[in-house]
């Protein structure tokens, strides 16, 4: 039979209007029943071993396996089929908990379908047949899996994604997993399953930029489910004030699955922080009316209300419901006034359909404006400070220290580590500061993202742009000394010149570190691409 032939005879006997329990009960019966083609009782064992494994981003420590009657199901049709293979048998012996003898069955399967007939063990070939189906087997199945490829022609990624899922399951340190991946990608830039999880990581780490470069990337999911990976994708923008696409990605993940735990009212939630307030509130009515997303739905629904000036309803709604409402709710309906009103032009200017109450119910003495939500100033610490000392060329000794701006005690303070450092430069550069001698910002694309990028020699700390779309590298060094940052940067400014920038554009190197020693300041002084800056840490005692 073809595969479109399977797959119709599946869709005839597993029609997507039953129930999983009728859907399991018409597998068992095409299991038993001897009548039906062999292939496509192998297409079913494949199918019951896709719906099982897919259901995981990782296996729990706990997970009986053979609990799930999927896995009893696909036990049960490898075992009465004729000609199951090696793998199928590595599948079940990791199923029933037997980590040796599934090591032993992959071998022999690597070696007959791979090492054999001389073919070329790929990315797609560990994705579908290791990663998949074994995920966080143990710490053990990953250095086997290693060993076992390295005897077969395989890409130079796959060895590198070995080491990077053993990293990525069992280390606790972020960056450790971030470096394993980084390798990956200098290996093979378009490997999607290094983006899939880089992005992911990223994404845990509140990285948000960083999550959605990677994931911007992708255009089909290798790891998690569509639905999940379009949540991802929409709390990360909303993170970052993109409403359109918060919205956007808030659909495509309820186009995957409709009931997606906290979706739709986080879709009516963006719409509400985009003074979007009817389509909120369609959306809130929604959640209310199918009791989904509670309790944050209900609240929101009244604060959608509030925004309309259906000031009466909100009362009214609260005073009936059978929820619980939050202080700071209950204090902005009690303080609202005790009829509906209209709202601003400029308040619904953008929207087709707006509220209003019929005119002989509304006078205007009740007409009342709604003011928009207050303005949170920025916390500016006054006790610390970053300090940048710029090792400019002069015309008498070719180098010149800026004086320190800020001495206090005679003792510099040096951040703990890099990632301090990228991140205050981080928050200065998204908004055309100049702390370098000319504004800047973190370099953006759809797919990409400046902080911590990517490229064959390395993985750069930031890279920024000017207005006339010139890019800096800026190299960071929490402490002193560092020699070879020169030679490093250089290395970037080259593959950067041959690899990325325009004609007519130019790449600059800056290097940021605590205390350059004079070997370093006098080879940057003869390079006019590459700048040095000093930085301190400084603490002003007020009394």
């Amino acid at each position: 039979m073809s595969d479109d032939e399977l797959a119709k005879l599946y869709g005839d006997i597993i029609s997507y209007d039953i129930t999983d329990d009728e859907a399991l009960k018409r597998i068992r019966s095409v299991i038993e029943d001897d009548s039906y083609d062999l292939d496509f009782k192998y297409y079913l064992c494949d199918i019951l071993l896709h719906v099982y494994i897919n259901g995981y981003y990782r296996y729990d420590k706990d997970t009986n396996h053979l609990e799930n009657v999927y896995v009893q199901n696909f036990i049960l049709l490898v075992e009465i089929l004729p000609n199951s293979g090696m793998y199928e048998n590595a599948i079940i012996a990791f199923l029933k908990g037997d980590l040796d003898k599934c090591i032993d069955y992959l071998q022999e399967d690597v070696e007959e379908n791979w090492i054999n007939k001389n073919a070329t063990f790929t990315e797609v070939d560990l994705l579908d047949f290791i990663i998949n189906p074994f995920k966080n087997a143990t710490k053990d199945f990953w250095l086997s899996i290693k060993s076992i490829l390295l005897e077969a022609e395989a890409e130079p990624s796959v060895l590198a994604l070995c080491d990077a899922m053993y990293v990525y399951y069992y280390s606790q340190n972020n960056d450790t997993i971030i470096n394993a991946f980084t390798k990956v990608l200098q290996i093979n830039p378009n490997s999607m399953i290094a983006k899939e999880l880089l992005g992911y990581i990223y994404y845990s780490i509140g990285m948000w930029k960083n999550a959605l470069a990677y994931f911007e990337q992708l255009n089909v999911t290798s790891i998690f489910y569509d639905a999940d990976f379009y949540f991802f994708m929409a709390w990360a923008y909303g993170k970052i004030k993109d409403r359109t696409n918060e919205i956007l990605y808030y659909r495509k993940c309820l186009g995957k699955d409709e009931l997606y735990p906290n979706a739709l009212n986080n879709l009516g939630y963006a719409y509400y922080t985009d003074k979007q307030y009817y389509e909120a509130l369609e959306v809130f009515t929604k959640c209310i009316d199918e009791e989904r997303d509670l309790p944050y739905s209900i609240r929101n629904y009244v604060k959608a209300l509030l925004k309309l000036g259906r000031n009466k309803d909100a009362k009214k709604f609260v005073r009936n419901s059978k929820h619980r409402f939050p202080k700071d709710i209950v204090d902005k309906v009690n303080a609202a006034s005790n009829v509906n009103t209209r709202l601003k032009r400029t308040e619904f200017e953008n929207d087709l359909l707006y509220y209003r109450e019929p005119e002989d119910e509304l006078s205007e003495d009740d007409i009342a404006l709604l003011d928009d939500e207050p303005i949170l100033e920025e916390r500016v610490l006054d006790d610390e400070e970053l300090v940048l000392q710029n090792f400019e060329l002069d015309e008498t000794t070719n180098v010149h220290i800026a004086e320190p701006q800020i001495n206090i005690g005679e003792k510099k303070f040096q951040f703990s580590n890099e990632k301090l450092l990228e991140d205050e430069l981080t928050t200065r550069l998204d908004s055309w500061n100049d702390i370098f001698g000319v504004p800047l910002k973190i370099y953006r694309r759809r797919g990409e993202y400046g902080r911590q990028y990517i490229i064959p020699e390395g993985r750069l700390d930031l890279l920024a742009e000017d207005k006339e779309g010139n890019l800096y590298i800026i190299e960071l060094k929490k402490d002193e000394g560092y020699d070879d940052a020169y030679n490093q940067i250089v290395s970037y400014l080259d593959w950067f010149e041959q690899n990325k920038i325009e004609k007519g554009e130019n790449v600059y190197g800056i290097i940021c570190l605590n205390s350059p020693s004079e070997d370093l300041v006098q080879r940057v002084r003869q390079d006019k691409r590459v700048s040095l800056f000093e930085y301190h840490i400084s603490y002003t005692e007020i009394c």
